[in-house]
């Protein structure tokens, strides 16, 4: 039996000094693989990650959870390992120049029974044709009866089918030599819309400081008079916090986080025109 490694996808640039992102908590037992799930047979005719990046804008849309089983029929499995983006190679390749991927736990090595997650950050810049950018996600696993360290990797998305769990030979699809799935996850890279170039002529955002933090946190501001929304978002896309705001010129924005959860959280100013956003890190 080969040994195997499971795979993981998602992108993008930018690293900050730090990054957590939030798992999905409500997969099933037996659940293998990356969530959300890419297709995993032909018509390849579903994008995941479904948000798009944009050129020249930062990415703050792909959260992957990544949850492996103890075993898989009566194969015992200790954890999955991807290779950080600084790695070579990194664990995911194909990613449009300028966008990357940090994992939590920060070495991506992912223990099994417990859900872990993976994100794709990051600002394509110009170097980057608009288009579908095809990823290469792999991983290695670990466990009773592989060899250590492994030589195979995994290539995802796995098969959908649960019964073809029970043969590990059969999660691996030979192409030339090299596994890779059938449909593999994409980014779509979009162009830069003059709709989204009008709000960065209005509006500069600073970076919240201090951060992290906890309690209060400021914001500089540099507007255009006008009216714009002000929101706050976690890692999964639920809005926590909406206000409107007449913005003139320099100011500083306060915002109370003494109630959220330690964590990532995306924050955006907006207006008809489009939107900015950042991460702050509530701890």
């Amino acid at each position: 039996m080969k040994h195997l490694f499971l795979l993981i996808s998602f992108i993008a640039l930018g690293l900050q000094g730090y990054s957590q992102c939030t798992p999905n908590p409500n997969l099933p037992d037996d659940f293998l693989g990356i969530d959300p799930l890419a297709d995993y047979e032909l018509p390849c005719d579903t994008i995941v990650p479904q948000d798009s990046a944009v050129v020249n804008e930062e990415y703050v849309g792909a959260t992957f959870t990544i949850f492996i089983p103890s075993s898989i029929s009566v194969v015992n499995l200790d954890s999955v390992a991807l290779n950080p983006a600084d790695a070579t190679p990194p664990g995911i390749t194909g990613l449009p120049s300028g966008m990357t991927y940090v994992c939590d736990p920060p070495n991506c090595v992912f223990p099994t029974g417990t859900a872990q997650c993976l994100e794709i950050i990051g600002t394509p810049d110009n170097s980057n044709a608009p288009g579908i950018y095809d990823l290469e996600i792999s991983a290695f696993i670990y466990g009773a009866g592989f060899p250590n360290p492994p030589v195979d990797p995994i290539r995802f998305p796995l098969p959908e089918d649960p019964a073809d769990y029970n043969d590990l030979e059969s999660l691996l699809v030979n192409v030339g030599g090299v596994n890779l799935p059938v449909c593999p996850y994409q980014i779509d890279l979009r162009a830069s819309t003059p709709t989204k170039d009008l709000i960065h002529d209005q509006l500069t955002i600073g970076q919240n400081t201090p951060n992290p933090f906890s309690g209060v946190t400021r914001i500089n501001v540099n507007a255009e008079v006008g009216d714009y929304t002000f929101s706050v978002y976690n890692m999964v896309g639920e809005l926590i916090h909406t206000e409107e705001m007449r913005l003139n010129g320099e100011e500083v924005i306060e915002y109370d986080a003494s109630l959220l959860d330690a964590g990532l959280y995306i924050y955006s100013f907006s207006n008809e025109f489009g939107s900015i956003s950042k991460r702050m890190m509530v701890k």
